[in-house]
Protein backbone atom coordinates (compact mmCIF):
# COMPACT_ATOMS: atom_id res chain seq x y z
CA UNK A 1 0.00 0.00 0.00
CA UNK A 2 1.32 3.45 -0.89
CA UNK A 3 1.52 6.13 1.50
CA UNK A 4 -0.68 8.97 0.10
CA UNK A 5 1.04 11.76 2.04
CA UNK A 6 4.31 11.26 -0.22
CA UNK A 7 2.53 11.27 -3.23
CA UNK A 8 2.42 14.41 -5.00
CA UNK A 9 -1.27 14.24 -7.15
CA UNK A 10 -2.60 14.00 -3.47
CA UNK A 11 -1.15 17.17 -2.41
CA UNK A 12 -4.02 20.08 -1.86
CA UNK A 13 -3.60 23.35 -3.25
CA UNK A 14 -2.37 26.14 -0.57
CA UNK A 15 -5.25 29.15 -1.23
CA UNK A 16 -4.21 32.32 -1.76
CA UNK A 17 -5.48 34.95 0.09
CA UNK A 18 -6.23 38.81 -0.27
CA UNK A 19 -4.19 41.20 1.95
CA UNK A 20 -6.07 43.27 4.49
CA UNK A 21 -4.98 45.75 2.59
CA UNK A 22 -7.62 44.61 -0.51
CA UNK A 23 -10.59 44.12 1.75
CA UNK A 24 -13.79 45.87 0.83
CA UNK A 25 -14.11 46.80 4.47
CA UNK A 26 -10.56 48.49 4.31
CA UNK A 27 -10.79 49.98 1.30
CA UNK A 28 -14.18 51.84 2.63
CA UNK A 29 -12.40 52.86 4.84
CA UNK A 30 -9.67 54.46 3.13
CA UNK A 31 -12.00 55.65 0.64
CA UNK A 32 -14.23 57.42 3.26
CA UNK A 33 -11.32 59.09 5.53
CA UNK A 34 -9.97 60.41 1.80
CA UNK A 35 -12.95 61.83 0.81
CA UNK A 36 -13.71 60.18 -2.21
CA UNK A 37 -16.93 58.42 -3.43
CA UNK A 38 -17.58 54.89 -2.15
CA UNK A 39 -19.69 52.30 -2.01
CA UNK A 40 -21.82 51.69 1.59
CA UNK A 41 -21.89 48.59 3.74
CA UNK A 42 -25.76 48.80 2.16
CA UNK A 43 -24.77 48.97 -1.33
CA UNK A 44 -25.43 52.25 -1.99
CA UNK A 45 -23.09 55.15 -3.49
CA UNK A 46 -21.76 57.54 -1.34
CA UNK A 47 -20.45 60.85 -4.16
CA UNK A 48 -17.25 62.38 -2.68
CA UNK A 49 -16.62 65.23 -0.86
CA UNK A 50 -17.15 69.02 -1.64
CA UNK A 51 -16.37 72.34 -0.78
CA UNK A 52 -18.72 73.79 0.93
CA UNK A 53 -20.38 77.22 0.02
CA UNK A 54 -19.02 80.48 1.43
CA UNK A 55 -20.18 81.86 4.56
CA UNK A 56 -21.40 85.36 4.84
CA UNK A 57 -20.65 86.01 8.58
CA UNK A 58 -19.17 88.96 9.47
CA UNK A 59 -17.06 88.17 12.42
CA UNK A 60 -13.64 89.39 13.00
CA UNK A 61 -12.28 86.36 15.06
CA UNK A 62 -12.73 83.91 12.09
CA UNK A 63 -11.01 85.67 9.56
CA UNK A 64 -13.22 83.42 6.73
CA UNK A 65 -13.56 86.33 4.23
CA UNK A 66 -9.64 86.47 4.44
CA UNK A 67 -9.13 83.58 2.56
CA UNK A 68 -9.51 83.02 -1.63
CA UNK A 69 -10.91 80.62 -3.37
CA UNK A 70 -7.16 79.49 -4.12
CA UNK A 71 -6.55 79.18 -0.53
CA UNK A 72 -9.97 77.77 0.30
CA UNK A 73 -9.55 75.14 -2.33
CA UNK A 74 -5.59 74.08 -1.17
CA UNK A 75 -7.05 73.64 2.79
CA UNK A 76 -9.49 71.36 1.60
CA UNK A 77 -7.29 69.35 -0.54
CA UNK A 78 -4.58 69.29 2.54
CA UNK A 79 -7.10 68.57 4.71
CA UNK A 80 -8.75 65.85 2.92
CA UNK A 81 -5.41 63.76 1.70
CA UNK A 82 -4.62 63.53 5.66
CA UNK A 83 -5.30 60.49 7.86
CA UNK A 84 -7.95 60.31 10.56
CA UNK A 85 -5.15 61.08 13.20
CA UNK A 86 -3.52 63.86 11.24
CA UNK A 87 -6.64 65.81 10.80
CA UNK A 88 -7.22 65.57 14.52
CA UNK A 89 -4.21 66.97 15.38
CA UNK A 90 -4.54 69.29 12.54
CA UNK A 91 -7.72 70.48 14.02
CA UNK A 92 -6.69 70.96 17.48
CA UNK A 93 -3.49 73.41 15.96
CA UNK A 94 -5.31 75.70 14.47
CA UNK A 95 -7.90 75.95 17.53
CA UNK A 96 -6.92 78.17 20.52
CA UNK A 97 -7.97 77.15 24.25
CA UNK A 98 -10.14 80.07 25.56
CA UNK A 99 -12.16 80.23 28.88
CA UNK A 100 -15.75 80.65 29.03
CA UNK A 101 -17.02 83.76 29.35
CA UNK A 102 -19.63 82.60 32.64
CA UNK A 103 -18.97 81.65 35.76
CA UNK A 104 -20.24 78.45 37.37
CA UNK A 105 -20.92 77.97 40.69
CA UNK A 106 -19.96 75.34 42.24
CA UNK A 107 -22.84 72.98 42.65
CA UNK A 108 -23.01 73.32 38.47
CA UNK A 109 -20.73 71.43 36.53
CA UNK A 110 -18.78 73.61 33.94
CA UNK A 111 -18.69 72.34 30.57
CA UNK A 112 -15.13 71.40 29.15
CA UNK A 113 -12.82 74.77 27.47
CA UNK A 114 -14.46 76.28 24.25
CA UNK A 115 -12.39 76.55 21.24
CA UNK A 116 -12.03 79.69 18.93
CA UNK A 117 -10.25 79.13 15.61
CA UNK A 118 -6.59 81.40 15.37
CA UNK A 119 -6.67 84.13 12.96
CA UNK A 120 -3.32 82.93 11.08
CA UNK A 121 -4.48 79.22 9.26
CA UNK A 122 -1.26 77.63 7.81
CA UNK A 123 -0.94 75.02 6.14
Amino acid sequence: MSDINNDPCFHSKKRKRKGPSEWTVNKRKKFTEMGLNYISQNGTEKPAKERSMRCNCKSKSTACSGLTEEERQEIFNYIWKLTWGEKRAFIQGVLEKCEPKRQYSKTETPPNHQRKPLLGITT
